[in-house]
């Protein structure tokens, strides 16, 4: 009972996975948004947008003409593929990773801030220097995305030098993270080094009393 429990199970999972007509759509209309919205935050980079968008279109037009439902799908799917691939996916890529590099490189220089950070000069300096070329980064890349590019391979290019840029650094900037984290000193430490000194203190006084 319990294996053929699990079965039933299984072929639901199937189900669930298997593409459908519906299913495309859905996803059609979600990714020509997302196109749109990347477009309106990236104004220099519309035309080759507005290119890969035409491109696709024409893909999803193709598959709508198609009679048979199993066909049809493929066609469909292979529209949408367009979104996951190439222009259009390096830049949404480089969207979510210019919020997670920004961000991480906030709380480090807060992180940098805490009492019980305690790094050498060695490690000090190389997470000053890391916070430093983070925001350099940064600023590089947003000045690369206003400029723009109309070619579409050129396009490619850039973004993907871009997202290149913002892995390395934000490798960095989780590594001096870790300098900072390590560097911590536990919760209580001073007062019990100063609890254990004041102990030795009066041990040693006494000593001197007998």
């Amino acid at each position: 009972m319990k294996k053929l429990s699990l079965f039933f199970l299984l072929l639901l999972a199937l189900a669930s996975c298997k593409k459908s007509v519906e299913g495309e759509t859905s996803t059609w209309n979600a990714n020509v948004n997302k196109l749109k919205k990347l477009k309106a935050s990236y104004p220099s980079f519309a035309d080759v947008l507005d290119k890969d968008l035409k491109d696709a279109q024409k893909k999803w037009e193709d598959a709508q003409k198609i009679s048979n439902e199993e066909e049809k799908i493929k066609k469909m799917s292979e529209a949408n593929y367009t979104f996951n691939t190439g222009f259009v996916y390096e830049l949404g890529t480089l969207e979510s990773k210019l919020e997670a590099v920004n961000k991480k490189n906030k709380d480090l220089r807060n992180a940098m801030t805490d009492k019980n950070v305690n790094l050498d000069k060695s490690d000090l300096k190389e997470v000053l220097r890391t916070n430093d070329d983070a925001k350099d980064a940064l600023t590089n890349v947003e000045k690369m995305l206003s400029k723009g590019d109309k070619s579409s391979d050129q396009a490619y290019r850039t973004i993907k030098e871009a997202n290149s840029r913002l892995s390395d650094i934000e490798r960095r900037v989780d590594q001096a993270m870790k300098l900072i984290n390590d560097s911590k000193k536990p919760a209580g430490k001073k007062g019990d080094k100063d609890k254990s000194d004041s102990t030795k203190v009066k041990k040693k006084k006494k000593k001197i009393a007998e």
